[in-house]
This record gives C-alpha cells, sequence and structure tokens, in this order.
C-alpha cells in the first residue's frame, strides 16, 4: 500500500501538491506500519479513508454548485478517492 500511494501522490503533484502532500504522508504511515507494527498500518488506513470521504464530499459539493448556479460541472477526479483501497485492511483488522 505504501508503493500504491506513493505513485499516487507522484500523479497528483501536478494537479494539487497539498493532495499529493497528504497522499505522501499516508504513504510514509504505511511504510512505517511495515517496519514497527500494524497500528501504523491501522492508522494509516483511517486517514486515508476519511481523505477519500472528503475528496468525495468534495467532488459532490462542486456537483451541487454546479446545479444551482446552472454552469457546466467542473468535476475533477481526486487521486484521493483511491483511498477506499485500504477500506479491506480495516475490515480484516477488527
Amino acid at each position: 500500500m505504501a508503493v500504491f500511494f506513493a505513485i499516487l501522490s507522484f500523479l497528483e503533484f501536478t494537479i494539487n501538491p497539498i493532495n499529493s502532500f497528504v497522499l505522501f504522508t499516508i504513504a510514509l504511515v504505511y511504510l512505517r506500519g511495515y517496519k514497527k507494527g500494524i497500528s501504523f498500518v491501522y492508522t494509516a488506513s483511517l486517514i486515508a479513508i476519511i481523505f477519500a470521504l472528503i475528496s468525495f464530499l468534495t467532488l459532490v459539493a462542486s456537483l451541487i454548485d454546479s446545479i444551482i448556479l446552472n454552469r457546466p460541472c467542473v468535476c475533477k477526479f481526486d487521486y484521493g478517492l483511491a483511498g477506499v483501497v485500504s477500506l479491506p485492511l480495516l475490515r480484516k483488522m477488527k
């Protein structure tokens, strides 16, 4: 998972550097979890899920804004939405 989020971080850097920083931080926490213990992996999974939820809510807010103002939708795919892939890790750790 650390490699996955590191790749997403580099892909996101040209679009949004702040999101890239968050994705890279998640990758570093996963990497630390593989060396130190399962609690870091659990924490990185929680951060990734919360970041994916925030990215999804931003996408929905952009869609609602375009509907209310009768403008074309400027919805952009955000690599933060890929944080949903860490959800099975949370379910497995229960």
